[in-house]
């Protein structure tokens, strides 16, 4: 193949038109066609194009997962499954890998943090933090280090103050209903009873 004509087409994006059995135009930034050494004119092979456009797509879905990063913190499975709406799983792969290396994707630290928001700020209890950590691909030896780490008094006072906020009227008129409210968001029926006598004590 030949490289018949390179444009500028948007931004930091090259427009390559090749000839070989026919004519092609392909896409690639600026400092692929710089890393390969790309002039008009010059003869290429399929093996060269492939690898060039292959770090052209591992270039933009790293770019893409900064993005990401940048809006609100990921798993790896997170990232990953976003980024393979556009990209092949090898490619994929490679990134989540390289940035696990640099250390901007870590499935412990984002692990502890939204623990932390979940028990904290959504008041949920460890089986309920268990299940959204899972559905973001933690690893389970990882989920059960972090959750270990919340203890009963915790989980008593926070449902003390969801019964204060949210059913404190509704607690003599439908325990039973409450209860289940509460042992949805993950908090053990002894965690429940507990925190029940609690509020009724000092109410």
């Amino acid at each position: 193949m030949i490289v018949k004509d390179i444009e500028p087409y948007k931004g930091e994006t090259m427009c390559l038109t090749l000839l070989g059995r026919g004519e092609a135009k392909i896409y690639l930034d600026r400092s692929i066609v710089i890393q390969y050494r790309l002039q008009k004119g010059m003869t290429v092979t399929a093996d060269m194009m492939r690898s060039a456009m292959g770090d052209n797509d591992r270039r933009r879905a790293t770019e893409r997962a900064l993005y990401l990063l940048e809006y609100r913190e990921r798993s790896r499975r997170e990232l990953y499954d976003k980024l393979r709406e556009k990209y092949s799983e090898e490619i994929c792969g490679d990134v989540c890998d390289r940035l696990e290396e640099k250390g901007i994707i870590d499935d412990y630290t984002y692990s502890e943090h939204l623990a932390e928001e979940m028990s904290e700020r959504r008041f949920y209890g460890r089986q309920r933090i268990k299940q959204e950590l899972y559905r973001r691909g933690i690893d389970s030896e990882i989920i059960s280090d972090v959750v270990s780490r919340l203890t009963d008094e915790d989980a008593v006072a926070h449902i003390t103050e969801l019964i204060r906020r949210r059913y404190a009227d509704k607690l003599e008129e439908s325990p039973d209903r409450v209860k289940d409210a509460l042992a949805r968001r993950g908090y053990t029926y002894s965690q429940i009873k507990e925190a029940v006598e609690l509020f009724r004590e000092h109410r």
